[in-house]
């Protein structure tokens, strides 16, 4: 059974392939350098953008029926912000 690659993974490399042609026309630099650099950014991006969906979604108090329920949730916050951190910080990413 091959791979199949989700749609929003083709979106992102056509965004990756838009950036390398700018890129390319401006400044006359490496086209697959640019392009491989900018997918894995976007990749990286949309990881920690939905470490931060994640945070929010436990951080709406109206989901917490009682206080050890919020003291869970409010520690499951904490842990999709740090990710959402570390994910970047671990790749070189600028939010």
């Amino acid at each position: 059974m091959g791979l199949t690659v989700n749609e929003r993974i083709k979106e992102l490399d056509i965004q990756a392939q838009y950036y390398a042609n700018e890129q390319n026309d401006k400044h006359g630099v490496s086209w697959i350098r640019t392009y491989k650099e900018k997918f894995a950014e976007l990749i990286v991006q949309e990881c920690a953008t939905l470490m931060a969906e994640q945070k929010k979604y436990y951080a709406d108090p109206g989901k917490y029926e009682t206080m050890e329920y919020y003291a869970r949730m409010e520690a499951k916050e904490d842990a999709f912000s740090d990710a959402e951190v570390i994910i970047k910080q671990h790749f070189g990413v600028e939010s």
